[in-house]
């Protein structure tokens, strides 16, 4: 019976670990899109590379921080 809470405690601790992964993403994005945003209401130009370099620069430091905890956990 404890075999089986321990298995679906770490399937919840994925799904939570999946959902704060997939937020982090979401703010990239939202980031980039308020800025570029910000940029034309001020006159200059919606720049879609400037988003995608946004988003690409989210997906780095996600990747980052997954390197470090695998460093430090595993």
């Amino acid at each position: 019976m404890s075999n089986l809470l321990s298995q679906q405690d770490k399937q919840k601790h994925l799904i939570v670990g999946a959902l704060l992964g997939f937020v982090s993403i979401l703010l990239a994005i939202a980031g980039g899109l308020y800025k570029e945003i910000k940029d034309k209401s001020q006159g200059g130009k919606f720049d879609p590379q400037d988003l995608l370099a946004t988003i690409l620069g989210g997906l780095v430091g996600q990747a980052v921080s997954i390197i470090i905890f695998l460093l430090i956990f595993f």
